[in-house]
């Protein structure tokens, strides 16, 4: 008598199980990577935005330079926002914040969001010198 040599409905259930198996985790590895590429796009225009909002904030000078709230970028990002803070500090101290009396030094703090997600953060130092 000859052997048949057909798969049997128990081992044609296992190998289902093991390809959605695979399957699954191919898919999540795909959705982790473009999340991942997502968020380095991201992080690089806001970072790139942050580099030329602090530019602009420190061509204002000394006595130009001031806090403002979160302001929208124009289209094509305006899904960025930014916001200037300016702290005073104590020179031997730049984590100290003190009275605009006691000192010349501002520490100026860009922070880009992205839809209201902190993602680039650049601080400077600005002192009222004169040379």
């Amino acid at each position: 008598m000859k052997k048949n040599k057909a798969f049997t409905l128990a081992e044609l259930a296992i190998s289902l199980v093991i390809i959605s198996i695979c399957v699954f985790s191919v898919a999540l590895m795909y959705q982790q990577a473009s999340y991942g590429s997502f968020n380095t796009q991201v992080i690089t225009v806001a970072t790139g935005l942050a580099e030329e909002t602090m530019e602009e904030t420190l061509r204002l000078g000394y006595a130009g330079i001031n806090s403002s709230s979160p302001v929208n970028f124009p289209a094509p990002f305006d899904s960025y926002s930014r916001q200037v803070a300016v702290h005073y500090v104590n020179p031997a101290n730049l984590d100290a914040y003190v009275d605009p009396l006691q000192t010349e030094y501002k520490r100026v703090e860009v922070t880009v969001l992205h839809n209201a997600v902190a993602v680039a953060t650049l601080t400077s130092l600005v002192t009222n010198y004169t040379g």
